[in-house]
């Protein structure tokens, strides 16, 4: 397991940051009071919540779309040591007749100001039968005072490749402009309309670390996260391989190569990768 590798200026700079506003609660997952339970004798791993802090189930049937919560793999890239909790949502793969998910009512938004929705996905299709139309689905839905949907288009509706392409961990961000009422409702859901006795196998997103936070505040959540490694030492110093932002993306070749750009990178090297801020 690789580990990312800060200098002690730079460990300093990003753990003593300050907590930036979430707006969605419950949003890691580590909440340790849900309640499940294990449907199937056949399968002692596979369970449904019944109860998860902070979020609404809706259509969760035993025998269409399910909901757990599973342990992430750590890749030190998403997620990291002390990240024990992650959102699941499959389907059974023998039945489904509705879609299934879990939501929140977020408030307190400031009106017409911009925010970021972010998280990491992994997912993965699957096959079905021909009439199946299966999909993930992340909902953003503009909500009036008293906290009810009004007729208005949705903020954020994105499914499937929109949401992630891979079945590895993988960022998402939106920006979005909040409503006048600065309420929202975060719906995540999957669909399950293959009728009973046929099968489908393969479907399952897992979700993490969700965020509704400004774009400043949003940035120096990512780079207070990948400051949160348990093992901080010296730079390291192998051959350089590339410079990345915090979403994964290429930017450049080497730091010198960033000319003027400022912001949180990651230096990628064959020893491991040292956080670089400018």
């Amino acid at each position: 397991m690789k580990k990312f590798l800060l200098s002690a200026a730079v460990a300093s700079l990003a753990l003593g940051a300050s907590a930036q506003q979430n707006f969605v609660t419950n949003g890691d997952f580590e909440d340790t009071n849900y309640e499940n339970h294990f449907p199937w004798e056949w399968d002692e791993a596979a369970g449904n919540l019944d109860y998860l802090p902070g979020w609404t189930l809706s259509g969760n049937d035993d025998w269409c779309v399910l909901l757990n919560i599973v342990e992430p793999e750590i890749d030190d890239e998403h997620t990291f040591e002390g990240n024990t909790q992650c959102l699941h949502i499959y389907r059974f793969d023998d039945n489904g007749w509705q879609a299934g998910g879990a939501e929140q009512v977020v408030t307190g938004l400031t009106a017409n100001q911009v925010y970021t929705l972010g998280a990491i996905v992994a997912r993965a299709g699957g096959e079905t039968v021909e009439w199946d139309d299966p999909y993930f689905r992340i909902e953003l839905t503009p909500l009036d005072d008293n906290g009810e949907e009004y007729g208005a288009g949705n903020l954020i509706d994105d499914k499937d490749d929109a949401i992630c392409s891979s079945d590895v961990w993988s960022f998402y961000e939106k920006v979005f402009k909040a409503p006048a009422s600065g309420n929202v409702r975060l719906r995540l859901s999957h669909n399950n309309v293959k009728w009973e006795g046929n099968h489908s196998e393969g479907f399952w997103m897992d979700i993490d670390d969700i965020a509704i936070m400004t774009p400043e505040d949003y940035e120096q959540y990512l780079a207070n996260k990948s400051a949160g490694v348990s093992d901080i030492s010296v730079a390291a110093q192998g051959q350089v391989l590339g410079v990345y932002n915090l979403r994964g993306v290429r930017v450049a070749d080497n730091a010198e190569a960033l000319g003027a750009q400022k912001g949180f990178f990651i230096v990628r090297t064959t020893d491991g990768a040292q956080k670089l801020v400018k």
